[in-house]
Formats: C-alpha cells, structure tokens, sequence
C-alpha cells in the first residue's frame, strides 16, 4: 500500500496502476473464508498454503482469504486464478501437492476437483461446475479477487472511483443531489407501503414495521 497520499491526482495515479494490474493478474489463490469453510478448517489451509510457498520460494503467487462463494456443502474450497480452477474439500495434507502439481508443474490435481453426483465427472473449472454455470453473479461478482483485509483489492476493480468523481469533476450541491438521488431513495419509494412517504421516517420502529427490513436493504443496495 502506497504512503499519505497529499493531492487527488496522486491517489488517481495509485488507482489506475492497481486497476492495469489487475487486467492481467498473477496466479494466485483464493480460499473461502466463510464460515462453513472456516469450521471445517480453511483458516489451516490458508496458513499451509503460505507456508509451502514460501518453503518452495514461490513469491509471486499470492494467497487470499476471499468472501463465500456459496458452495459451502463442499468447503473447504480452494480456486486457483486466472486458471479457474476449483478444488473441493481440501484438506491441510492437500496442500503439498497443490503447490507442487498445480503450481510448479501447472496441472490439475484431479482428485480435489468436484465430482458431478449424477455423471460420475471431475470437474475442474468452477464455472462449469452445475452450481455454478447457472448463475449470473452480481454482488458475489467479483467476489474471488477481493481479500477484505487488502483495500488494493477493492481499489483495483474501481473502488473509489465515486469519490475521485466527487473531489474533481462535482460542486457540492452536485453531490448533496446525487445522494438524494440515489439507488437508497429508489428503493424507499418504490417499496410498499412507503410509496407516498416524502419526509423523514418517524416514530418507533418494530420488529415487523416494512421500514425496518427496508433499512436493513439500504446498505444492499448502496453496494450494488
């Protein structure tokens, strides 16, 4: 990570040369930190990973301990990108022979892959496993190149880009507008039955009140 940035035009620099990396990222590792995948010991997996690395002097493939990816029924799961590999179940004792098969000779460890219940077939690439090729994925999107302790990750698939639009392209009034305006406002007017609400929300929230599951969507639908 870069130091104190001390103008705008410096944090757009760091910006755009973390978004050119990422168009051609260098192998690395994704490991599910969910929590069906951490009970079942990926947080092992992800220390082990690092560790065979390091022992084999492989320094330019990173391990990240990514978001769920939903497929918990088959965690701890590892995937390997750009190559799009997925590995099911993996254990600690698995992780020798990731390093060494997948990465240093660059072939898939056949047995990790999933095993499609209904044809009997290994399957290797994650978008062609049955779970997986069905979806079209919007807030898990990007959900394998995100460590939510790294902010480069999120800089780098355009994190932040609002804010260097807010600091050099709008007058504040601009701003104040666009958040009036924003996807938040939509989902309260569209929603029934606040349809017609155009002041502040008052009195007493309860545990059933629709404007409280509305508030709890807010956060939702700012992310997206």
């Amino acid at each position: 990570m870069a130091g104190r940035f001390t103008n705008v035009d410096e944090f757009i620099k760091f910006t755009d040369e973390l978004v050119e990396k990422a168009k051609s990222p260098n192998t690395y590792f994704s490991v599910c930190g969910g929590t069906g995948c951490i009970a079942n010991n990926s947080n092992g997996v992800l220390a082990a990973l690092k560790e065979e690395l390091d022992k084999a002097g492989i320094t330019d493939v990173e391990v990240k301990n990514t978001g769920c990816p939903g497929f918990c029924e088959q965690g701890p799961l590892v995937s390997i990108i750009p190559q799009g590999w997925l590995y099911t179940k993996v254990k600690v004792d698995d992780v020798p022979e990731i390093v060494s098969e997948s990465i240093q000779n660059g072939n898939v460890v056949k047995r990790l892959t999933y095993e499609d219940p209904g044809s009997g077939d290994k399957i290797a690439n994650s978008e062609e496993v049955p779970f997986y090729n069905k979806q079209t994925r919007i807030l898990l999107a990007n959900q394998e190149k995100i460590d939510p302790t790294r902010i480069e990750d999120y800089i780098a698939i355009g994190g932040y880009r609002a804010l260097i639009k807010a600091l050099t392209q709008m007058k504040p009034e601009e701003i104040v507008s666009e958040v009036s305006e924003s996807t938040v406002t939509l989902l309260f007017q569209l929603a029934s039955p606040l349809s017609q609400i155009t002041e502040p929300l008052s009195g007493p929230l309860q545990v059933n009140d629709t404007r409280l599951t509305l508030l709890k969507l807010a956060p939702l639908a700012v992310s997206v």
